[in-house]
């Protein structure tokens, strides 16, 4: 054992619980993000068949849940095609059961988080909607009277005074 008393050990420490408890966050995260995007896809499975009312009086329709399954897809694809290319084109081996989780992990990010994304924009543009209101005509003023009719000036109109 050393008998040094240097600081390098602290940071050595230090750094290793931060990177610890940003990863313990990400594994959190991802955990819920899958639950949620499972939950939903049973839910969106009924709704596939009949319209489904959830809390708050929204129900869910069958476009939603057909827009829900073709988002989750499209993200998992994603992931998968990543996977792919990491595996084969850089010879990169990775276990099949990461394999799974990466790809639920990408079927969970195209459903649920771009979903909440699209939502989130559907309702800033609906917000942002202002209704125009066409202006109203003007009133054609009538032109004053004159108090002497017009006549044009004279050469010599300054001289006569």
């Amino acid at each position: 054992m050393s008998s040094k008393n240097n600081e390098a050990n602290a940071a050595v420490a230090g750094f290793a619980f931060v990177g610890v408890a940003i990863l313990a966050t990400v594994a959190i995260i991802y955990a819920g993000l899958v639950l949620l995007s499972i939950i939903f896809s049973v839910l969106c499975f009924i709704a596939l068949f009949k319209p489904l009312p959830i809390w708050g009086g929204h129900t869910i329709t069958q476009d939603e849940a057909l827009d829900f399954f073709f988002r989750g897809s499209l993200g998992a694809g994603a992931t998968f095609a990543v996977v792919f290319v990491l595996m084969v084109g850089w010879d990169v081996r990775i276990r099949f059961d990461v394999v799974i989780g990466i790809i639920l992990g990408g079927y969970a990010f195209g459903s649920v988080v771009i979903g909440l994304a699209l939502e989130e924009e559907r309702a800033k543009a609906a917000a942002a909607k202002v209704e125009v209101i066409p202006p109203t005509p003007a009133r054609q003023l009538e032109p004053p009277h004159p108090s002497s009719p017009f006549r044009f000036a004279e050469w010599n109109d300054g001289d006569a005074q």
